[in-house]
């Protein structure tokens, strides 16, 4: 059954993942020769910034996720449930903490540009819109993370993974089109709060006896600390 799920979470997540970056390095010559090098460049700073601010998980997914190992082996409902409403009490705090640092970072990020034709309002507008896609995702973190665990990634990500690629299709659509970074950005937000709703809606369908509001379960924060020094690597 483990062999079985590997293969699928495989052919559901990896697979359809290196195509979508196939259309993701197809999306950048786009960008340099349609809108031009400037909003590339700022693009590209915006994908580094928003991977600082991610930075605020601090490993804590994985950590959550080894930590409901041993209660989904003994089928351990009632500790699975205490797990996964303590993990979305943190996850909600983080999400708010990202949200912040976002925001400083959106009124300051004229900082990190020196020269542009762009105007610093449009930037402000464009890396916020960003902030907010990629942030969102971590209020259904404790869903993503229980299908983690399960090895049950496939049930959700298959439907996701479309709806990625999509995305990706449309995003070089929009740029030949409008020939304007905001579009995409945009799409981003609409992408991720769909896939938002599509997650919990499988997750809810899935596991019948799932309950956030019970007793919240924290051991799993002290095994974040193990963690930061491979956090702190996957960022530099």
């Amino acid at each position: 059954m483990r062999t079985k799920k590997a293969i699928l979470n495989f052919i559901f997540d990896a697979l359809p993942q290196f195509i979508i970056s196939l259309l993701g390095f197809l999306r950048f010559k786009l960008i340099l020769s349609n809108i031009g090098e400037d909003v590339l460049g700022v693009y590209q700073l915006f994908g580094q910034l928003v991977a600082y601010i991610t930075f605020v998980d601090f490993g804590l997914t994985s950590a959550v996720c080894y930590s409901l190992y041993a209660p989904i082996a003994n089928n351990d409902e009632g500790k699975i449930n205490r797990i996964l409403s303590g993990a979305k009490y943190v996850f909600n705090i983080i999400t708010i903490i990202m949200f912040v640092v976002g925001i400083g970072l959106t009124l300051g990020i004229g900082f990190f540009i020196k020269e542009t034709s762009l105007s610093l309002g449009f930037i402000q507008i464009c890396f916020f819109l960003m902030v907010i896609s990629n942030v969102i995702t971590y209020f259904v973190a404790s869903h993503t993370i229980l299908f983690d665990a399960e090895q049950n990634k496939y049930q959700y990500i298959r439907y996701t993974q479309i709806l990625l690629f999509i995305k990706a299709i449309l995003e070089i659509v929009f740029i030949i089109i409008f020939k304007n970074i905001l579009s995409i950005l945009v799409l981003g937000v609409i992408v991720s709060i769909i896939q938002n709703i599509i997650i919990v809606s499988i997750s809810k369908r899935k596991h019948k006896n799932l309950n956030f509001k019970c007793e919240k379960d924290l051991s799993f924060w002290q095994k974040t600390k193990e963690l930061i020094p491979h956090k702190v690597g996957t960022l530099v």
